[in-house]
């Protein structure tokens, strides 16, 4: 479910943009208005996890996930589409924190693979809603005076000095007391409706409002597996054979400096922000980006989104089997690069105009972007620090931040400047996930690993002493 409402926004920004009419720059904030209440939930709903019941408040965090996702297509004033995106991010991302939660109190450290399957379904969620979305975007088709279309009535003025010819989507009413030369059309009035109404394309009226709600009625159907659950757990007094033991987690840290802790912290912070922010960017620009500047339709633009996700949804698969044969160092560092090189062969195939490449890269981006978020964590748990409540809650944060500043600053740079901007970010995006993370490496092996000897003996020796007594 949470694939599929994170997933959807991207593939309905240009319908969302004509319910709102707003350009893309301010449309923009819908992004910034999703993370904003996904970076509030995850604070809150991480406050009442630890003191409520868990599979009671997914289940209500499920159903009004739903609830307010279903609404948005339907408030044309901007400000209270911002406000129920907001909301929606905020229940999001309660139900992402509890999903996470949930998975280990009951298998505790046997959860690993559970928690990459959980990451694998979201990549399914996210390369279907692509999909189920574009069955009910609008199409742009062009306009003629002879025709009556079912379409948006959409009113365009073409001004040449004092005179004005309007356009209407059902009729034309043009008033000529000069001729613009660019038409190269002749004095029968006849021959200029024709060749200006042929000359514009309009919105057909849009349905994806019936998208939303279909995702919406899944969501909250889904709110009632918990309780299921939870009704089960009661009846048969199932407990939770595992339990979380920290103490040798943090032993094994805990001859770190301070300051050493606090540079890694900023890095993981940073690698996880830019992670996070490289997949939103991917998952809610390629339409847009597809529409703009590679001139693909919605169709097309809706099968690329789907190929990045589906990519990415067999690269975590896949991620969970080659996890078992090669280190989390090892494949972070090679993903990061190979991701890189997608990225930077996708830019030269955009400005090339090389198609087959541009699939190619698309494809590859999602492949090697794929096991990077998650397995930051394990890596962290690993090589790094101990992944306490506080470190979990700085990178959850830290991970939506990114997507406070880029959905803006990339919709004002496709909009006013090139929307091969779009290219260029990720390619920049790339590089400094590729800079920090051997930064950080290299600290783990040079600080870091020297001190496990000792705690290794302190470990040792605390476990003699406990089978003496």
């Amino acid at each position: 479910m949470l694939g599929l409402h994170f997933c959807q926004m991207g593939p309905a920004l240009p319908d969302l943009r004509l319910i709102i009419q707003k350009d893309l720059e301010t449309a923009s904030w819908l992004f910034v208005s999703r993370t904003v209440g996904y970076v509030v939930g995850a604070f809150v709903s991480g406050y009442l996890y630890d003191r409520y019941n868990r599979l009671l408040l997914l289940s209500l965090a499920l159903a009004l996930m739903g609830a307010t996702n279903g609404a948005v297509p339907w408030f044309e004033s901007f400000p209270l589409m911002i406000a129920i995106v907001a909301f929606h991010g905020f229940f999001m991302s309660a139900v992402d924190t509890g999903g996470f939660t949930v998975v280990v109190s009951i298998w505790g450290a046997e959860g690993r693979s559970y928690v990459q399957a959980m990451s694998f379904m979201f990549g399914m969620g996210g390369a279907l809603s692509p999909l189920l979305t574009e069955l009910f975007l609008a199409e742009q088709r062009p306009e003629h005076a002879s025709q009556n279309l079912n379409s948006s009535v959409l009113n365009y003025s073409i001004n040449h000095g004092e005179s004005q010819k309007d356009v209407n989507s059902s009729y034309l009413n043009l008033t000529v007391s000069s001729i613009p030369t660019s038409l190269n059309v002749i004095s029968n009035e006849s021959d200029h409706l024709t060749s200006i109404s042929e000359s514009f394309l309009v919105w057909e009226e849009t349905k994806v409002q019936y998208a939303y709600l279909l995702t919406s009625i899944l969501c909250i159907v889904s709110a009632f597996l918990p309780m299921l659950v939870l009704y089960l757990k009661k009846i048969y007094n199932i407990q939770s054979p595992h339990k979380m033991k920290d103490d040798n987690r943090l032993l094994r840290h805990s001859k770190m400096s301070a300051f050493l802790k606090q540079i890694c912290l900023v890095h993981l912070c940073a690698l996880i922000s830019i992670c996070s922010t490289l997949e939103d960017t991917l998952y809610g620009f390629t339409m847009t980006f597809s529409l703009m500047q590679l001139s693909f339709t919605k169709a097309l633009g809706s099968i690329a989104t789907s190929v990045f996700t589906i990519s990415l949804c067999f690269g975590r698969f896949t991620g969970i089997f080659i996890l078992q044969y090669f280190q989390p160092s090892t494949l972070m560092l090679a993903y990061s690069c190979f991701l890189f090189l997608a990225l930077l062969s996708f830019l030269l195939a955009c400005l090339l105009g090389i198609e087959v490449l541009i699939w190619i890269s698309i494809s590859l981006s999602g492949l090697f972007v794929s096991i990077l978020f998650a397995n930051i964590y394990t890596w962290t748990e690993e090589n790094v620090m101990a992944v306490t409540g506080k470190v979990s809650a700085a990178l959850m944060a830290t991970s939506s931040l990114g997507n406070l500043i880029v959905p803006i600053t990339l919709g004002i740079l496709m909009q006013n400047f090139s929307p091969m901007w779009f290219a260029y970010l990720l390619l920049i995006q790339a590089f400094l996930f590729v800079i920090l993370f051997t930064s950080i490496f290299f600290i783990s092996k040079k600080y870091i690993h020297s001190h496990r000897p000792s705690v290794t003996i302190l470990i040792t020796n605390e476990a003699q002493e406990l089978e003496t007594m």
